[in-house]
């Protein structure tokens, strides 16, 4: 069972991966475990482990708290309790993190896209190109990516618009298991991320979740 124990860390479940480790060293991937994530709480039984090395890795959202200094150090913890049979063990990692928000992120758009700026901070006329960003289909609590973007020199644009104005890169969204195009439906969620930070600026170790949007919701 692995346990967040800060409010700000939130577990991306779409990340969540396990691999028997065997004698070698090389690793083999298990799909067969099963997981509930609720409370902030993850916990994960692998059936008919045995008496083998697993690796469970995942990623993690971190936020900074509300209201707090446009930079700010965010303490987080770890815990992870094993148990089999009669024997339980748990280990606990505290580490901190510097979120940096400078800037920010500006979206709209229509049904057949969605525009995304990233602003210098201070100056929303200053928009900052070569930053990656991420968006995903949000449903029964999965994450299902659908295009990844970097800004132009005006931006980005997930989706299919009439036409691209220049500087302004046009990703267009593709359904996991779909072929074709997809397009954003009514009353679907989506997940807006900041993946890669531009040159210059500080690095971004942890995805941070821009906006999240539901289409017809205004």
């Amino acid at each position: 069972m692995l346990v967040p124990a800060d409010a700000a860390l939130t577990i991306q479940e779409n990340t969540i991966k396990v691999v028997k480790v065997n004698d070698d060293g090389s690793t083999t991937p298990i799909t067969d475990y099963s997981y509930t994530y609720s409370n902030g709480k993850l916990k994960l039984s692998i059936p008919n482990a045995g008496k083998n090395t697993y690796r469970i890795t995942y990623s993690a959202l971190i936020q900074k708290p509300e209201g707090s200094a446009t930079e700010v150090e965010v303490k987080y913890s770890n815990t992870a309790i094993f148990t089999a049979e009669k024997y339980k063990y748990s280990s606990t990692v505290t580490d901190s993190v510097t979120v940096d928000s400078s800037g920010s992120a500006t979206i709209g758009g229509s049904k057949l896209y969605v525009s995304v700026y990233k602003e210098a901070e201070n100056n929303a006329n200053t928009k900052i190109a070569g930053v990656e960003f991420k968006l995903y289909l949000y449903q029964n609590g999965q994450e299902t990516l659908l295009a990844t973007g970097t800004t132009g020199e005006i931006g980005l644009i997930f989706g299919t618009p009439e036409e691209v104005t220049e500087g302004m890169p046009n990703y267009v969204l593709h359904k996991e298991g779909l072929t074709g195009e997809y397009f954003f439906e009514d009353g679907k969620t989506y997940h807006l991320y900041e993946t890669k930070s531009a040159v210059g600026y500080e690095k971004i170790t942890t995805p941070v979740l821009v906006k999240e949007f539901t289409v017809g919701s205004g």
